[in-house]
């Protein structure tokens, strides 16, 4: 049996854990008949950083013609700053909508070996299996109008949360399916008190539940259904809720399994499969070589299970994480008595600097921070800011303090955005689809930065770090407007962005802004 399977590491510690997933992925495969076309692929942070975009439309179609799509994890601190339309999480919502996986299966089990890993107690555990149906492709994810505008002078955010009753409906009948083969117990969960589209949601999944008599169903409100979670984990078994709640309450019983790193999922309804674990991309632990890749593992049982209809690779696959935790644990679920593995063959690089640097440009392994590669800009890209370098300079002169842009794509509006940060501006989002465009508006720190369109490299994204010499007294560090990083040597203020004593020796920018590593915007 042949099957082609896009990998999509994604960022953070996704590399590491989606290196090990295949591992077991082919080894599975080995014993079972199969072999795999493996595709690896690129999307995310990772995406942004090389192509300014986080889904490329090649790699969209291949994932749609593959047999199934195993996901990492994606996004990340370094990539915050960007408009929400090209933020690293859109890849992940693209490969949802477009194909067209509206139910998310995410499965809550407590191993008995994993029963003192959690924070509760083990009589409160054992036993409990929740079956979480998060609806996938809808509600306040998706719903539009969305977006950031002015009004009044102030930016107001807005999102729209809204479902029909056919997307509640088929959301419905795969719980109620799923149910029949677990324990034929429902609980759908909303917020039916107070939010019009969830009380459509309660009346479509009563309304057919009468086509499945033999399941037991009930309802519970969001904020109630986490309480209970956590209290009292065995009342439930099949969960079936919205896209936003389905994403908090699976969260939630991250609990009762000791660590959100055993939690896998399959999010399916197309003609193929997306499989990935429920945790992000834990930018702060990557290449630590404490990364917990099960979820991963158990995800690619998932994939056998749903995607392949082979339901003894899944239990092969469950079978042996059972075995593996019986002795060796990853730090997040480590026990008395076990042996605390890593999942790497060599120590990676990705730690932040030593705090106890004492001045070297190394951190405590000897390797030079790593730095993060700014995109490259094309001849259009700067001919399109030196023209809008103009068009900013002369509204700053003028007496507007409201300019409104023509519509460009995310990636230009993305530019935008940050050249009006450099002129000390603020810039939204308005308008849908063809017609959204960039509104700028001129606030009290005002400034012409001069840039050189002409040079090379002109533009910083992301979180590259610097070293200096860690001294009481500090160092006197500038960002100018240049985006460069120097000393301060009494250059005009008005070609400073940013100025900072900095005391630690460890810092980088971070939205415009110098940020210590001592500092809690450094995560």
């Amino acid at each position: 049996m042949k099957k082609k399977i896009v990998i999509l590491p994604g960022d953070g510690i996704g590399t590491e854990i989606c290196e090990q997933a295949v591992k077991v992925l082919q080894k599975t495969g080995d014993l079972l008949g199969y072999t795999f076309d493996l595709e690896h692929e690129i999307a995310g942070g990772a995406c942004i950083d090389k192509h300014g975009i986080p889904l490329q439309d090649s790699t969209l179609e291949k994932c749609k013609h593959a047999d199934a799509v195993l996901l990492g994890a994606v996004g990340g601190p370094k990539w915050e700053g960007l408009d929400f339309s090209v933020r690293p999480e859109r890849a992940l919502l693209k490969l949802r909508s477009e194909l067209q996986l509206y139910a998310n299966l995410r499965p809550a089990i407590i191993y008995s070996e994993l029963a003192d890993a959690s924070t509760l107690k083990r009589e409160v555990l054992e036993g409990a299996d929740i079956l979480v149906i998060r609806e996938l492709t809808g509600g306040i994810y998706f719903g539009k109008p969305r977006g950031v505008k002015i009004e009044d002078g102030k930016r107001v955010g807005f999102n729209t949360l809204i479902y029909n009753e056919d997307e509640i409906r088929r959301i419905a009948r795969t719980a109620f399916e799923a149910a029949m083969k677990r324990r034929k117990k429902v609980c759908s969960v909303d917020k039916a008190n107070v939010l019009e589209s969830t009380e459509l949601w309660r009346t479509v999944v009563t309304e057919e539940h009468k086509n499945y008599p033999e399941i037991e169903l009930s309802h519970m409100y969001i904020d109630n259904a986490v309480m209970q979670v956590i209290r009292n984990p065995r009342q439930f078994d099949t969960v079936v809720t919205t896209n936003m709640f389905g994403d908090i309450l699976s969260d939630a019983c991250a609990m009762i399994t000791g660590s959100i790193g055993m939690l896998p999922s399959a999010s399916v309804g197309g003609k193929n499969g997306m499989y990935e674990p429920v945790h992000g991309s834990a930018p702060d632990i990557a290449g630590q070589n404490i990364a917990n890749p099960l979820a991963t593992i158990l995800s690619v049982g998932m994939m056998f299970k749903y995607s392949f209809g082979d339901n003894n690779a899944y239990e092969m696959i469950e079978r042996a994480v059972k075995i593996a935790i019986s002795t060796h644990r990853t730090k997040d679920i480590m026990d008395t008595g076990k042996i605390e593995t890593g999942i790497l063959s060599k120590p990676r690089t990705g730690r932040p600097p030593s705090r106890k640097s004492g001045g070297s440009d190394r951190d405590r392994r000897g390797k030079k921070p790593q730095q993060s590669v700014a995109p490259k800009l094309s001849a259009d890209d700067k001919l399109f800011l030196s023209d809008l370098h103009a068009k900013l300079t002369a509204f700053s002169s003028s007496d507007e303090t409201r300019l409104e842009l023509e519509p460009y794509n995310s990636y230009k509006r993305k530019l935008v955005h940050d050249l009006a940060v450099k002129f000390g501006m603020e810039s939204a989002s308005e308008g849908e689809g063809d017609e959204r465009h960039n509104v700028i508006i001129k606030t009290e720190k005002v400034t012409v930065p001069n840039i050189d369109y002409s040079k090379k490299e002109i533009w910083n994204h992301g979180n590259r770090e610097y070293m200096v010499r860690k001294t009481i007294d500090g160092v006197d560090i500038c960002l100018n407007a240049d985006g460069s990083v120097t000393l301060y040597s009494g250059q005009p203020a008005a070609k400073i962005i940013h100025r900072k004593k900095v005391t630690t020796g460890a810092f980088k920018v971070i939205n415009s802004k110098i940020v210590e590593f001592n500092e809690p915007e450094w995560a």
